[in-house]
């Protein structure tokens, strides 16, 4: 198997974490947390083993996601934590969608109020720097979320939170995801009576006090009274703007869309990095460099850039957005004895066409699933990219190879060397709808 750094940078970003927790099973340390920037940031070295491991698995025809899974738990540094709960905070995400470092929120009629943190607060600590990302306070719980750059890892046991009299909060839980001396994001989860004290301190590892003052959020009935909105093809994009340091911030947010969820804004895959389309430019022409935090989630929704006094107002233009759907679709196919085989097989998942045109097996132990999703770019959405359920597979992991466009090519897998026809059950599609979508934002900006 000849892949290329590309192919390995692919096959990682599209590694599902609950997959690399289930087949590493008790080979893991007990409560281990790996998520989506962990396998995102992998650096260059890791991208390496990786590739030498796959030359190892073509001889040993060993299950490609568990070495996947191996690779990354042996090449990363990685300690032993607790899994951040059934939190309040998911709770908050689940019913309203909070900006952190802003304090503003859009909720539903009759929620309970929140208090926040309403300005990122950013604090050297020994070679590098914390930065408290924000903290939302709901009746008796607090969740805190924490970013770390060029330091270790805070474990929970070593972040609490107290009162004006000196009182410590219960800690819940927490998770860390980033690089285990770098660049990480922790969330850290507290419980006590916190409904009247709004004066509080972080202490860090007992060295590092850090006073804060929550206020209520501000609450607003929709995302266009929160911040400048443009609305394409069925999806309204809200850019909320804020002062950072000597930037201007910009989260991008979105009403919540029915059977399916914006994955990624205008990302792309250039010079083996992840990479962004979005750009911003003023009334008289300049453009912006636009900066990236280290740590992001799923969907990166989050940026800056050096404003201009002299301007009137900046630009934001996103040409395109991936979206994922959760959908469910099974399809039996033919395994060949020997070679491919071409079946031009079709079914439809999510709403979009699919074919499968051929069958191929590449030894007793291993096929490829090659398919056709008709993607196309100058489409307004265009599928392109499905996912498999692993569980289903006989080894239970899969890779996938994508094309120069982006949009799948095949699946490759392990079967039992007695198969001679397989059920495919394909549980997500993945698509690019096309803007732009173009958001003017005044330069007054507090």
């Amino acid at each position: 198997m000849n892949l290329t750094d590309k192919d390995i940078f692919r096959l990682v970003d599209e590694f599902d974490i609950d997959e690399f927790e289930e087949i590493m099973g008790d080979t893991l340390v007990k409560d281990i947390v790996v998520d989506d920037l962990t396998k995102k940031r992998i650096e260059a070295g890791v991208f390496k083993k990786l590739g030498n491991t796959f030359e190892e698995a073509k001889s040993k025809k060993t299950m490609k996601n568990k070495i996947i899974a191996a690779s990354i738990a042996s090449a990363l540094i990685i300690s032993s934590f607790q899994l951040l709960p059934n939190s309040v905070l998911a709770e908050i995400r689940a019913r309203l969608q909070f900006i952190p470092g802003i304090g503003k929120v859009v909720e539903k009629e009759g929620e309970e109020n929140l208090y926040i943190l309403d300005k990122t607060i950013k604090t050297p600590y020994k070679s590098g720097e914390i930065i408290i990302k924000s903290v939302i306070k709901k009746g008796e719980s607090i969740e805190l979320v924490i970013n770390g750059e060029r330091l270790n890892w805070i474990l929970g046991e070593h972040i609490k939170i107290k009162n004006g009299n000196g009182s410590f909060y219960e800690s819940k839980g927490y998770s860390i995801r980033g690089v285990r001396t770098g660049t990480w994001e922790g969330y850290y989860s507290f419980k006590g009576d916190l409904r009247k004290d709004n004066l509080l301190t972080i202490v860090i590892e007992d060295e590092l006090e850090i006073p804060i003052t929550l206020v209520e959020a501000k609450s607003f009935e929709n995302y266009s009274s929160i911040g400048a909105t443009d609305k394409k093809n069925g999806v309204a994009i809200t850019a909320v703007s804020s002062k950072e340091d000597d930037s201007i911030k910009i989260n991008l947010i979105y009403p919540p869309l029915e059977g399916k969820e914006i994955i990624s804004f205008a990302k792309v895959y250039r010079d083996l990095k992840i990479q962004y389309d979005m750009k911003v430019t003023d009334d008289k022409g300049n453009v912006y460099e636009l900066k990236y935090p280290s740590a992001y989630r799923k969907a990166l929704s989050e940026f800056t850039f050096k404003g201009n006094n002299d301007a009137e107002y900046y630009n934001l233009k996103i040409p395109f957005i991936e979206l994922e759907y959760k959908d469910k679709a099974n399809v039996e196919v033919d395994i060949p004895s020997d070679g491919k085989l071409q079946i031009n097989k079709q079914f439809s998942i999510a709403g979009f066409k699919v074919e499968i045109t051929n069958v191929e097996r590449l030894d007793k132990n291993n096929i490829r699933i090659y398919v056709d999703t008709f993607y196309d770019r100058n489409k307004v959405e265009s599928l392109k990219s499905i996912g498999l359920d692993s569980s289903k597979l006989p080894m239970r992991g899969y890779m996938t190879h994508f094309s120069d466009d982006e949009s799948i090519e095949y699946f490759e897998f392990e079967i039992k060397p007695s198969m001679k026809n397989i059920t495919l059950s394909f549980i997500e599609a993945e698509t690019e709808l096309q803007g732009h979508w173009k958001v003017k934002i005044e330069n007054t900006i507090d």
